[in-house]
């Protein structure tokens, strides 16, 4: 307990302490009010490049119906069903050029195409991606991103995923500021209590020294340890006078102590002396 005390009150304890809490307080604003919003970047980012790719998807269904309504030949079925399937091709284009996976079920969730899903991931898909939501999904030990939307006039449902590792090069940005940000508040700690220690505890340390040895602290430097330093020699050097004072007079009185003695025993000796002579 005494251990711990002197720990508690010692200089190191009391300069590294405040710094370490200042500095764990700045990591955690950093991270409410600027890495955080970093991580939300990201995350709208991604949202974003979906969102913007399921739209191109639903542009291009709804250009083909154009296209059908156009000619007039909606009613045609035959004309309808190769307009259909040139949209699937389309979307099967599109997701390939964009490195996404997905399906495409009709009516009675009747399979239109599924391009580049494993039939464990496309289960997971139909349980879990929700309409018109970018959803996260783990299989496989792996994250990916899920869009359900759906094009009415043709009551298609249409899911792209894509992969996580798509985007690894941006949450590796993210990740890289956290480190950089831990790294540089790591070394803004260490810097200020280097400067701390030669700015406070080496000037004291050096006065405590030199009073240790029983000597006059010379510090020159911080005027306020300085200043410190003077007042500490001008006070040794004056109780050093004053001790060699009290030792000079001590000496003197010793010496007056030792002459009033032998005074008196020489006076009691010549009295006897004179005494013993008017006997005589």
């Amino acid at each position: 307990m005494k251990v711990l005390r002197n720990i508690t009150r010692s200089l190191a304890f009391r300069i590294i302490m405040p710094v370490i809490a200042l500095v764990i307080l700045a990591g955690i604003g950093l991270y409410i009010f600027v890495l955080s919003s970093v991580s939300d970047f990201t995350d709208r980012h991604i949202k974003d490049a979906l969102m913007g790719m399921s739209r191109e998807i639903y542009n291009i269904c709804d250009r083909n119906l154009n296209e059908l309504l156009k000619t007039g030949a909606a009613s045609d079925e035959k004309a309808a069903r190769i307009k259909r399937g040139l949209t699937i091709g389309m979307i099967e284009d599109f997701m390939q050029q964009n490195n996404l996976k997905g399906i495409i079920a009709g009516k009675d969730n009747e399979v239109l195409l599924a391009y580049g899903l494993s039939p464990g991931l496309l289960k997971i898909v139909g349980k879990n991606a929700e309409h018109n939501t970018v959803s996260s999904l783990e299989y496989d030990d792996k994250k990916h991103y899920a869009y359900r939307m759906q094009f009415e006039p043709w009551d298609w449902q249409i899911v792209f995923i894509k992969d996580a590792a798509e985007y690894s090069s941006l949450i590796n940005n993210v990740r890289l500021a956290y480190m950089a940000t831990g790294a540089i508040l790591s070394i803004t700690a260490l810097l200020i209590l280097f400067y701390l220690n030669r700015s406070i505890k080496y000037p004291i340390n050096k006065i405590i020294a030199s009073l240790k040895a029983g000597e006059q602290p010379e510090y020159e430097g911080i005027y306020e340890f300085e200043f410190l330093s003077k007042s500490i020699s001008e006070m040794t050097a004056e109780r050093q006078r004053l001790m060699k004072q009290i030792i000079e007079e001590q000496k003197l009185k010793g010496i007056r102590v030792l002459a009033t003695g032998v005074a008196h025993n020489f006076n009691n000796m010549l009295v006897g002396v004179l005494g013993y002579a008017s006997l005589i």
